[in-house]
């Protein structure tokens, strides 16, 4: 599963840097909730010893590993196909925001342009750029 979320991560346009980067946040954010749902059904020693197994984590993929424990434990057999879910449902999340900001920055380019157009008429920007540094 790992390699498939990653691979749909990079199909947002970023490289394998971002793209691990971006997996562990989203990682995180299921981790959350599933350690919300987890303390419902568990104890507080089963908790910390979860706890304690992600804070030594060796790799994304080892860190994968006990999201995949904890999401069995919680959702049961269709744990996998539960944690792909939303690991789907996560990245549309983020390729929705990236579409919106980039929209909203294209929307603004000529108006930024304007703007800075303007800026270099006024008396300031003309003494400033006449001047020797």
């Amino acid at each position: 599963m790992y390699e498939e979320i990653i691979q749909k991560i990079k199909n947002l346009g970023l490289d394998d840097e971002k793209a691990n980067e971006l997996f562990n946040l989203l990682s995180e954010e299921i981790l959350e909730n599933l350690f919300k749902e987890l303390a419902d059904i568990s104890t507080e020693d089963e908790m910390q010893v979860y706890e304690n197994r992600i804070t030594e984590a060796k790799s994304p993929e080892h860190f994968q590993l006990i999201i995949n424990e904890i999401a069995l434990k919680v959702y049961g057999d269709g744990a996998d196909q539960e944690i792909k879910e939303i690991f789907d449902m996560l990245i549309l999340e983020v390729q929705e925001n990236i579409k919106q900001a980039r929209d909203l920055i294209q929307n603004q380019q000529p108006e930024a342009k304007d703007l800075l157009e303007k800026a270099k008429q006024t008396d300031l920007s003309k003494d400033i750029s006449g001047q020797q540094i």
